[in-house]
């Protein structure tokens, strides 16, 4: 009753407190409830293996399971929403508009985040994905103006893209073995054939859309400057970690022998770390450069679980560098956006000239926000230090025990290189909020509220501890979620070896040349000292989008065509059984005028009949594909 307590209450509840129409009830309950989840998750944790089965929805039922990995992030998930709504409280006025709407979205989602982290088989995991993927949407559009709509329509857009091609994914494996739970995938599907490869590619595309992978990651920093920065901070912080749990489920127990694949996602990890990190240093705005630094940050991620194929069974080292991350990141950008969302809410931009000097005299800000940028950077004695440390002696293990070309030294190299990116764009934004004297001549008085000091102070406190004590309570969790990875316990780690200790200096040292040499090439500019220097690229616009367009075209013709020969037949029929042939109205329906364009000419017959014929094709192949992959 707990397990499914957890995950379907603040559903139901969500929508009940919605009709009420009293928002303060809904914050003052939302917080209440998640401060009883955090002892429900925890609780979860210490019972250990716990699954209940709930056969009436859906074919197959739906399955939740308590333990391993999806546990320990039901925690991390329900303490980040915590912060998140404790900051909310102070984020958002009074009287804001849409206010119900947000903390309606804000529980609903959560349910069904704890869904996919505790899901016991595939079916349920797509189910509750895509329910967060529509209630976090609310979040996206909740400004309601021009900027929100284009990032909610490109957020949706790939959010929908991403399911049907899991659900596909899904279909394809279900066809081989109708058995999909997450725990014996690798025993049902032990050969990675050409089919299994397939659905597993498509189930990635799924996953690594809402994870913010390069190349489909288009829809993050517009979603992620749209939305509010208390759920921002979740978009980042959790869900992008909904994205990564899918991948590290494909990756590591459906085809963890396809070295293809394994080969693919580490190239995937590098394009993250290094792309992201220089689109964050050349931005100048605070949210946008947090956005882009998820992206870099999710790329040590992806590194992590190419590097636990890779190495085997000597792969312990990387699965807890792996888990490791995930906490450090969620952690650190929790404690970084809620900052944001202070910044925010006292200047109502987050533009790095208009709000330069802003924490010059706020130090407890000075000193959390400090704590995260060099957790995030992997500074010794942080919790992303440690996180670090594990993955690079990874990459170092495998290149000691397979000796792989030069291409993987280079690897290591971007690795380092990423990491000195970190300690340069966040140095940025420490200097511009809280070393540089702004244009303002008097103090910010901001408003902030003793539950938000402890809560980000808290944050704070917990990265330092997990940083200094990486052989005991991060063991103790790299311990408990092991078995997910079918990965040994790793044993005790020296994260200030002098190798290890070398390993983070080159970094910083790499961080330290980037900022200093980056403020020489991009001098100060009619008064500007931070210019966005972004350089606006989108896959969207640049592929995606023609690539769309011009498949439609394609289908257009192809369509046209059978339209075409449908009503040629029709008149050849009546001809041959009543001796005379009408031409029906609808078959010069794609001509159009003269001087029309050739997309014109071309535009598709919305008629019920014709819908139906394209149906009945798509419905037919789709039978035969089935009959086909079945048979064989």
């Amino acid at each position: 009753m707990l397990l499914i307590s957890l995950i379907l209450l603040p559903m139901v509840l969500s929508i009940a407190l919605h009709a009420l129409n009293r928002p303060k009830l809904q914050q003052c309950a939302t917080m209440l409830l998640l401060a009883l989840a955090l002892v429900g998750t925890l609780g979860l944790v210490w019972l250990g293996d716990v699954t209940i089965s709930l056969p009436i929805f859906g074919g197959n039922g739906i399955g939740f399971t308590a333990g391993s990995l999806g546990g320990v992030y039901a925690v991390v998930a329900t303490v980040l929403w915590l912060v998140s709504a404790i900051v909310s409280a102070d984020y958002f006025p009074h009287n804001s508009a849409n206010l119900r709407r947000y903390y309606a979205a804000l529980l609903f989602t959560y349910g069904a985040t704890l869904g996919v982290f505790l899901a016991t088989d595939l079916f349920t995991l797509f189910a509750c994905f895509e329910l967060m993927s529509f209630a976090s949407y609310l979040w996206v559009i909740h400004g309601q103006n021009n900027a929100t709509t284009v990032a909610g329509e490109s957020y949706l857009t790939f959010a929908v893209c991403g399911g049907l091609t899991m659900l596909f994914g899904l279909g394809m494996l279900y066809v081989q073995c109708p058995d999909l739970t997450i725990a014996t995938l690798s025993q049902n599907f032990p050969t990675p054939t050409p089919w299994v490869i397939l659905a597993a590619f498509l189930l990635f595309i799924g996953f690594a859309i809402k994870a913010g992978v390069f190349f489909l990651h288009d829809w993050l920093p517009l979603a992620y400057t749209a939305a509010p920065s208390p759920a921002t901070a979740l978009l980042t912080g959790v869900l992008s970690k909904l994205g990564i749990y899918g991948i590290i489920i494909v990756a590591v127990k459906l085809v963890p022998a396809s070295t293809a694949f394994t080969y693919f996602l580490l190239v995937l990890a590098l394009c993250n770390m290094l792309g992201g990190a220089v689109f964050a240093f050349l931005s100048g705005d605070l949210k946008q450069t947090l956005s882009f630094s998820s992206i870099s940050q999710i790329g040590f991620i992806l590194w992590g679980i190419a590097m636990t194929n890779l190495l085997g069974h000597h792969g312990a080292i990387a699965v807890y560098g792996t888990i490791f991350y995930m906490i450090s990141h969620s952690l650190a950008k929790i404690l970084l956006f809620s900052i944001t969302a202070i910044v925010e809410q006292t200047c109502h931009t987050t533009n790095l000239n208009a709000i330069m000097g802003f924490g010059t005299d706020k130090p407890w800000l000075k000193v959390t926000f400090a704590i995260g940028g060099l957790s995030l950077a992997g500074v010794p004695l942080l919790s992303g230090y440690v996180s670090k440390t594990l993955l690079h002696e990874a990459m170092s293990e495998y290149i000691a025990l397979n000796a792989p070309p030069l291409a993987f030294t280079l690897a290591e190299w971007g690795f380092l290189v990423a990491g000195g990116f970190t300690l340069a764009y966040m140095s940025k934004l420490f200097v511009c909020l809280f070393v540089k004297n702004g244009l303002r001549q008097t103090p910010l008085l901001i408003a902030t509220t003793k539950p938000v000091k402890t809560a980000l102070c808290a944050i704070a406190v917990l990265l330092v501890v997990l940083g200094v004590s990486g052989n005991v309570l991060f063991a103790a969790i790299g311990d408990y979620c092991c078995d997910f990875f079918a990965a040994e316990p790793l044993g005790a780690v020296s994260y200030f070896s002098l190798t290890n200790l070398l390993g983070s200096a080159t970094s910083i040292t790499i961080g330290v040349l980037v900022y200093v040499f980056g403020s020489y090439l991009f001098p100060q500019k009619d008064g500007v000292l931070y210019r966005d220097l972004l350089p606006h690229l989108s896959f969207q616009d640049l592929v995606y989008k023609p690539v769309y367009q011009l498949l439609v075209f394609i289908s257009a013709i192809f369509l046209r065509l059978l339209d075409i020969l449908v009503d040629g037949l029709s008149v050849v029929f009546q001809y041959l059984w009543f001796h005379e042939a009408k031409i029906p109205p609808t078959f010069f329906h794609g001509e159009g005028p003269k001087k029309s364009s050739l997309r014109t000419q071309f535009h598709l017959s919305y008629s019920l009949a014709y819908s139906l014929l394209m149906f009945g094709l798509g419905f037919l192949f789709t039978i035969i594909y089935l009959l086909v992959v079945g048979s064989s």
